[in-house]
């Protein structure tokens, strides 16, 4: 009895055993199937697995023995005879086990079968597969050639980026000469395929290709186009002025130009090395950061250095400029002699402190000439006022003459 009732115990456990391996064991939920896309649109291709766990994977692979994808990434390695890999992606929920294989810019390479497998890692073999799905790529009518790839570019590019441009021509019995342009220049493109049109060319980006775009020609008169691109590089900054030259007390003023894309962020200006902040007397920033204002300059001032700092989301670089501060124009006017009450003779000093001759001293005369006028004028009066000073002392002694001989006569 005891022995009846053990070898029902075992077959329990057992069953139990196996029922549990059953329910863990990864299977597919969703399967792929056939589907037709014109040439340039997007195509998935849909596989769901539930009971994924530890040990197993889902891969992608075509009719031709590649395996696309492992799990969530795709390699590259199998794809490099697509122009461009990237346009391969799994997407779909994988919390909830999507593996969709999603194909952008379809082209006439991508036209074969795909099928969806588990694969155990640690046997080293698929333990279940689904049926092939043909993925058939149909071409638009004549009227749609050239067509240019991609037909949807990013919102930018950094400028050292690649882009990958492609020219397809189909329905014609024989192969086109398809060529690419930029501004009029013919580019050096290459076939994608013997037996195809196609061309690609690789588009190096240059701060220069902003704004720009490239154009594939068939038969010299049916064009498209690629672009235009907006490309985004770092700040070239220069000075307006790269010397700027004042005169003592007169305000410097320093302004940054470039080009960049997209606009800075950030001015940061130095001085001498030290960075300086906005209101700081006396310095003064525009609104917008891109000029500077010395206020009352110094001799101290002299060769100061000036940089800025302009930085945006794609990096920074500096510009740099001189400050030169002129003293005011000084001169000393040795005066004629001139006797004052203590007979010492002075000594004027005139000061111009005008940054340049005035126009009206170009016409008239000079200030050094004005000046000696109004000495040589002072000088007169000096004399005229002795000779008058001794007229007065003389003169009473020359009434009292007069008198005496009146007087004498009238004895």
């Amino acid at each position: 009895m005891a022995r009846c009732v053990f070898g029902q115990l075992s077959v329990f456990l057992g069953t139990l055993m196996t029922a549990s391996l059953v329910t863990t064991t990864p299977a597919f939920v969703k399967e792929p199937n056939d589907t037709v896309v014109m040439e340039g649109d997007t195509a998935v291709l849909m596989c769901s697995v539930a009971n994924l766990r530890a040990g197993f994977e889902v891969q992608w692979e075509s009719d031709r023995n590649f395996t696309l994808s492992t799990n969530r990434t795709v390699l590259g390695k199998h794809l490099k005879d697509r122009v461009e890999p990237s346009r391969y992606s799994i997407v779909g929920d994988s919390t909830v086990g999507e593996f969709n294989l999603q194909i952008e810019g379809v082209d006439v390479t991508d036209d074969d079968q795909y099928m969806c497998a588990i694969f155990d890692t640690i046997l080293g073999h698929p333990v279940s597969t689904t049926s092939k799905a043909q993925l058939k790529v149909d071409s638009p009518p004549t009227g749609y050639y050239p067509k240019c790839r991609p037909s949807t570019l990013k919102n930018y590019y950094l400028e050292g980026d690649t882009l990958k441009a492609k020219c397809i021509f189909r329905k014609t019995n024989k192969t086109l000469d398809l060529q690419w342009y930029k501004s009029g220049i013919l580019l050096s493109g290459n076939r994608a395929y013997s037996y195809l049109a196609d061309v690609t060319y690789q588009w190096p980006l240059t701060a220069a290709d902003n704004g720009a775009k490239i154009t594939c020609v068939a038969n010299e008169t049916l064009t498209c186009d690629v672009g235009p691109v907006e490309i985004y590089f770092k700040p070239r900054p220069a000075m307006v002025s790269a010397i700027v030259e004042v005169i003592v007390g007169e305000p410097a003023v320093f302004k940054v130009k470039g080009d960049w894309n997209p606009s800075p962020s950030l001015y940061s200006w130095s001085v001498n090395n030290m960075e300086v902040a906005n209101n700081s007397l006396p310095l003064r920033f525009s609104n917008d950061g891109s000029t500077l204002t010395i206020f009352d300059t110094q001799p101290q001032d002299d060769n100061a250095s000036v940089s800025c700092d302009v930085s945006n989301s794609v990096g920074n670089a500096r510009a740099f400029a001189k400050l030169r501060v002129r003293p005011s124009k000084v001169q000393t006017i040795y005066t004629s002699p001139k006797t004052t009450d203590i007979g010492v003779t002075s000594i004027r000093t005139v000061d111009w402190v005008t940054p340049a001759v005035s126009p009206r001293y170009e016409r008239g005369l000079s200030p050094l000439v004005i000046v000696l006028i109004v000495e040589a004028s002072t000088f007169s009066l000096v004399i005229a006022a002795v000779i008058l000073y001794f007229a007065i002392l003389l003169k009473p002694k020359m009434w009292c003459r007069t008198n005496d001989v009146g007087q004498s006569q009238e004895h």
